[in-house]
């Protein structure tokens, strides 16, 4: 299920089903994880929900943990191991499985601010107008929807401040 707030032809194109993606030829198949954890935390930027992690990068993008799965593996057993050479994944206390399932080089891992400051374009509205790679920000704005890490009004307005507010004379 896809909330409104993100029902636009860049997200609805680009998600398919794991099973379609299998019937799709001359196409490398590429694997990336959400990884997050719940984190209740009040901070001066304001109510902390989770933690998410990205990455920046080497071409100035920010994405998920993953890459390429190679000839003869495995999409799960070659997420794992992008996971393990990406961020240091001990697959023998963490595993990624196939119930886990849910519709490179790096430079840096980042937490992505789940929060909103004061001048309502700091946090999570200014990082939205990063450049991320491919449907990367589809991706994690769905993750945080389908794990109720915000609710779809919640990141509907995150994503209307993103595209409004940058500009705003109050911004600074």
């Amino acid at each position: 299920m896809i909330p409104e707030c993100l029902q636009i032809r860049s997200v609805i194109k680009s998600l398919v089903s794991y099973n379609e993606s299998k019937k799709l030829t001359n196409y490398r198949q590429a694997a990336h994880a959400c990884v997050w954890a719940s984190h209740n935390e009040s901070t001066v930027f304001g109510d902390l929900r989770a933690l998410v992690m990205m990455h920046l990068r080497f071409d100035g993008s920010f994405g998920f943990p993953g890459g390429i799965i190679e000839d003869g593996e495995d999409v799960v057993e070659g997420l794992n191991r992008e996971m393990t050479e990406e961020i240091g994944w001990d697959t023998s206390l963490h595993s990624i499985k196939w119930s886990d399932y849910f519709l490179t080089q790096v430079f840096g891992t980042i937490r992505v601010p789940l929060y909103t400051m004061f001048n309502q374009y700091s946090g999570l509205p200014a990082f939205l107008n990063n450049k991320f790679i491919g449907s990367a920000k589809q991706q994690l704005l769905l993750a945080l929807y389908h794990r109720k890490i915000m609710t779809e009004v919640e990141i509907g307005d995150a994503i209307y401040k993103s595209q409004n507010m940058k500009l705003a004379p109050n911004r600074f």
